[in-house]
């Protein structure tokens, strides 16, 4: 990416246990930092990930997230397995609203969200990829949602976000078998954008960011709201939907 200053961000001052943050001019650079756990989405680490992304909704300077993982194995896992186990049915419900709540607000946000999926790429992470605006992948990556296997089923969101990338017919496929794509398979699946070399994965996203935070943040906040509400409203709405945030940014 370049040389480039290095600031302070509103997102870099909060204190996270799971997560590293670096602020790249207008592009932040999200590190999830579990390697150990392989970078599961434990409930910790759900409320730091909400916290983070929320707090972007106050920071227009920030055009653009990448997300990394730490470690070469893995970029998510899914949610921490031993942590659903402890769970009471009622609690259940209470972890599956965190997940939606976290994704909720990616998806709300004004900035783009590029995921950097090397590695596993499994379930709830899954869920979290798709909840970014683009994914690349690098050429090493695996990509599935195992939750049939298991035994449970996806509480996330999982079912519609893959429907809409892929649609019905392969995301049946994909559930009900809970194949493992590899990431040629993936990009022919609609899934993620493009796959590149592992070596080359972290210059790709960075580079991408970074054209991305040469347009206005206006456009981009704009462009994504209305790409993510066309896929809830019919056409008449969606027009009505268009005009109104088109005016209330003027």
């Amino acid at each position: 990416m370049g040389e480039t200053e290095r600031e302070t961000s509103p997102s870099q001052a909060l204190s996270f246990k799971y997560l590293v943050v670096e602020r790249l001019g207008a592009v932040l650079h999200l590190c999830i930092n579990r390697p150990q756990q392989m970078n599961t989405l434990s409930i910790d680490t759900l409320k730091e990930l909400t916290t983070f992304f929320s707090s972007l909704k106050y920071q227009p300077e920030i055009k653009a997230v990448v997300i990394t993982s730490s470690g070469d194995k893995v970029f998510v896992a899914g949610a921490d397995i031993k942590e659903l186990y402890r769970l009471n049915k009622h609690d259940a419900l209470w972890f599956s609203d965190l997940g939606h709540t976290l994704f909720n607000t990616m998806e709300g946000i004004p900035q783009i969200l590029i995921a950097a999926i090397d590695g596993y790429c499994m379930g709830g992470g899954f869920d979290f990829s798709m909840a970014c605006d683009i994914r690349i992948a690098s050429h090493r990556a695996k990509i599935a949602h195992t939750a049939c296997k298991m035994g449970i089923i996806t509480g996330f969101g999982g079912t519609q976000r893959l429907k809409r990338l892929t649609g019905i017919r392969r995301a049946k496929e994909l559930f009900f078998t809970a194949r493992i794509l590899s990431a040629q398979e993936a990009y022919t699946y609609g899934i993620v954008h493009k796959v590149v070399e592992h070596d080359k994965l972290k210059e790709t996203v960075f580079n991408m960011a970074s054209s991305i935070a040469q347009r206005s943040q206006w456009q981009l906040s704009v462009i994504k709201s209305l790409l993510n509400r066309s896929l809830d409203l019919d056409r008449r709405s969606f027009f009505d939907y268009q005009i109104y945030s088109m005016l209330a940014r003027c």
